[in-house]
């Protein structure tokens, strides 16, 4: 009985030893931050995932400003540029770029943040297309299928950057259900 009780502990402890090994093979454990880890908590990962997910929300409270003030103000954005209120839409945009591209990602991850800058560039270039078509005369003589095209390619661009920013969101393990 003594016998099987020990060979049963030495079994115990050999498979946890074993499964501990693996598991620190597949996921190593960051040693190169100040931050306390351990098995169950990841204090750094769990302070990144937090600040990333503020900084998200923040950048998505600004969009649902930028979107109340388009509908307040009956702006319709598939209208023809030539319509009057096309210039309170860039100027709507504008102001989102402004406060959006204003945020300090400056603590957060260097793949996260390279990701929000090419976001903010995908939406600076829209701006500038938006004011250029206002303010040039070259797009009073074109044609709004013209104008579709050109911005698509904008937008489409948005929306790429913004995927690639959600998903580095998410690797860092920020909660970013829902956008």
């Amino acid at each position: 009985m003594k016998a099987k009780t020990i060979l049963s502990i030495a079994a115990f402890f050999t498979a946890f030893a074993v499964s501990a090994t693996l598991v620190s093979l597949f996921f190593p454990v960051n040693t190169t931050s100040d931050k306390a880890t351990s098995c169950f908590t990841n204090y750094s990962k769990s302070t990144t995932a937090n600040a990333i997910s503020a900084f998200v929300n923040q950048d998505v409270r600004n969009g649902n400003e930028r979107d109340r003030t388009i509908r307040r103000l009956g702006i319709n954005v598939n209208a023809s540029f030539e319509d009057p209120s096309f210039a309170d839409y860039a100027e709507i945009v504008e102001s989102y770029v402004n406060a959006s591209n204003g945020m300090d990602a400056g603590e957060l991850p260097l793949n996260f943040r390279y990701a929000w800058r090419k976001h903010m560039k995908a939406w600076r270039d829209y701006s500038a297309f938006l004011n250029e078509v206002e303010n040039s005369a070259r797009w009073q003589n074109s044609d709004s299928e013209q104008f579709r095209q050109m911005e698509s390619v904008h937008v489409r661009e948005i929306e790429v950057t913004w995927h690639k920013v959600l998903r580095i969101a998410r690797y860092h393990g920020a909660d970013v259900r829902g956008y």
